[in-house]
């Protein structure tokens, strides 16, 4: 299961992010972590009531901002 939205490259870096998931949809814990392995940076939502597409969605747009 991936999303359809692009992720970018390590905000810190420029390494390239991994997906991590964690639990699943019958599941009470639920997690998606995105962590880049060049400088370990990572993101990590997680979730009751959302599903886990829901949750890869959040996390890559979360992931994806910039300031």
């Amino acid at each position: 299961m991936r999303s359809c939205e692009k992720l970018l490259t390590c905000p810190f870096c420029g390494g390239t992010p991994k997906i991590i998931t964690r639990g699943n949809d019958h599941t009470k814990k639920r997690s998606v972590t995105i962590k880049c392995p060049d400088c370990r940076a990572e993101r990590t939502d997680a979730g009751v009531r959302l599903g886990l597409e829901s949750l890869e969605r959040n996390a890559i747009f979360n992931w994806n901002q910039r300031p």
